[in-house]
């Protein structure tokens, strides 16, 4: 249990908070976090990604709360622009790489989704779904993080919707 003063200097205890926590203990921040395809993330190496996910995301805000929506395969980067949106505010939509065309279409303007990270395997799709007003990125280069005053969430905003086919079709 973690205890007020722990909460105290954390801030508002969220996943961002969490990451960040793990990340600075020397106890923690050089153990790993994840393993992908043989290659092993620590937690501080994570909570770096997470912050340069979050900033670029905090780049692109026009003042509300940014919506991203993600079409790729389950990777680090997308656990990474997870993380970054918990750390900057950002809701991402997690969308189901079968959802194509109108389908894909109605779920993204249904949402509000205003940037779309695709992958160099998915971009085809997205393209072909005929988004207007949607910013897409394909690996985008990511901006080094300035510090965190520029990134507050409030730690009670929704920060990942998942939208899967299911059996109970379309959300």
């Amino acid at each position: 249990m973690m205890g007020e003063i722990q909460r105290q200097a954390l801030g508002p205890v969220n996943v961002a908070a969490l990451l960040r926590l793990r990340a600075s203990r020397l106890t923690t921040g050089n153990k790993t976090f994840m393993i992908f395809e043989g290659r092993a993330w620590t937690f501080r190496q994570t909570y770096a990604m997470a912050r340069r996910y979050g900033q670029l995301f905090a780049d692109r805000s026009k003042g509300g709360q940014l919506k991203v929506g993600i079409y790729q395969d389950n990777t680090p980067d997308y656990v990474f622009a997870v993380l970054g949106a918990a750390y900057s505010g950002t809701v991402v939509f997690g969308l189901n790489t079968g959802f194509r065309g109108a389908t894909l279409r109605g779920v993204v303007e249904e949402s509000g989704i205003e940037l779309i990270l695709a992958a160099a395997n998915t971009l085809a799709e997205v393209e072909a779904a005929g988004l207007s007003g949607v910013e897409i990125l394909v690996d985008p280069e990511l901006p080094v993080a300035r510090g965190r005053a520029n990134l507050r969430p409030d730690s009670r905003a929704p920060y990942l919707v998942i939208f899967t086919s299911g059996t109970t079709g379309l959300p």
